[in-house]
């Protein structure tokens, strides 16, 4: 009877290991699977996004200036605003509306009047000085006004070359132009119609020739000589 019960417990504990070794195995083949199939499909989703942001990229370079400049202008100061949320989290507190304003006005003298676009930076500078001494209540300290110039410097004027470097050779015309055009004309006539209606409901004033606009003349008194006396009605 001792041997039969341990040959049971030998079958059974070997049995048990068996058991629990080819799952073990199993599930370590699944897992295994499945990291192969996560590594394969890993490349190809980022070559995809990889060719995707290219075409994006080179429809946005080869757009024209306009289209170029504006989505520049809006990446830039989408950039300088999370610059300055950043700098903010930690007690300092620049002045980025004049910072975002100097940005813009960099990439717009950079495609309109590149004569004017190195005018930008001391002016832009200029302001924010005064606004930190003069306008400001509180006192302003050296890492407020570094953070202004780094952000104006960095994230608006050194970018607005990009576009002053596309102005070197002959302008080309946008590309988009002729599928935005009608889109462009329309709102044109919209917008010159509104503005038409709003002067005719200006009153104008009436002409010189209506007899409203005609004043009256005023009765003048009379002058009286120095030493005359005016005879008094009573006797």
């Amino acid at each position: 009877t001792s041997s039969t019960s341990s040959t049971s417990s030998t079958s059974s504990t070997s049995s048990t290991s068996s058991t629990s070794s080819t799952s073990s195995t199993s599930s370590t083949s699944e897992s295994d699977g499945s990291l192969l199939r996560k590594a394969k499909a890993k490349p190809k989703r980022s070559v995809l996004r990889g060719a995707i942001m290219g075409a994006v990229v080179a429809l946005w370079v080869f757009s024209g200036n306009y289209l170029y400049t504006g989505l520049f202008t809006l990446l830039t100061v989408l950039g300088q605003l999370e610059y300055y949320r950043m700098v903010m989290q930690t007690g300092v507190f620049p002045a980025r509306k004049i910072s975002v304003v100097g940005a813009c006005s960099m990439f717009v003298t950079a495609l309109a009047a590149p004569n004017l676009h190195q005018i930008c930076l001391p002016l832009f500078g200029l302001f924010s000085m005064a606004w930190f001494l003069l306008a400001r209540r509180n006192v302003s300290t050296i890492p407020e006004i570094a953070t202004t110039f780094t952000g104006m410097f960095y994230l608006g004027y050194m970018p607005s070359f990009w576009v002053r470097v596309r102005q070197l050779g002959v302008r080309e015309p946008t590309r988009m132009a002729p599928l935005v055009a009608p889109l462009l004309e329309r709102i044109g006539t919209k917008v010159s119609a509104k503005c038409q209606r709003a002067r005719q409901k200006v009153k104008k004033p009436p002409p010189l020739s209506d007899p409203r606009s005609r004043r009256r003349p005023r009765p003048r008194r009379p002058r009286c000589r120095r030493g005359y006396r005016p005879p008094s009605p009573y006797p």
